[in-house]
């Protein structure tokens, strides 16, 4: 990236991945994060972002990437998955996907 992006979460976020993956503090969570973002170690896919096997929907607004949710670490593509869901009518269980 040419530009470095400030990483910010919501709570939720936040909680969700105490929750989906693993306990750590937010701040250290936050600076991980960013160090990734940043060096281009991570995977875009429209609003969704894996970094460090760990999906997130997320915005950028300016220089600020705003990490919305967190759906935990998995190795299939959450996107891809989300997407055949809804032709489906179906649901995604995170419950047990750590």
């Amino acid at each position: 990236m040419d530009d470095a992006l400030t990483v910010r979460m919501t709570d939720h976020a936040y909680e969700q991945y105490c929750q989906r993956v693993e306990l750590i503090d937010r701040t250290r969570l936050r600076e991980h994060v960013t160090q990734v973002v940043n060096s281009g170690e991570c995977h875009r896919k429209r609003e969704f972002v894996q970094i460090d096997g760990v999906w997130w929907v997320f915005e950028v607004t300016g220089d600020v990437m705003l990490l919305i949710t967190c759906y935990g670490r998995s190795d299939f593509d959450i996107p891809r998955a989300l997407a055949w869901a809804k032709v489906q009518n179906d649901r995604i269980n995170l419950d047990g996907a750590r």
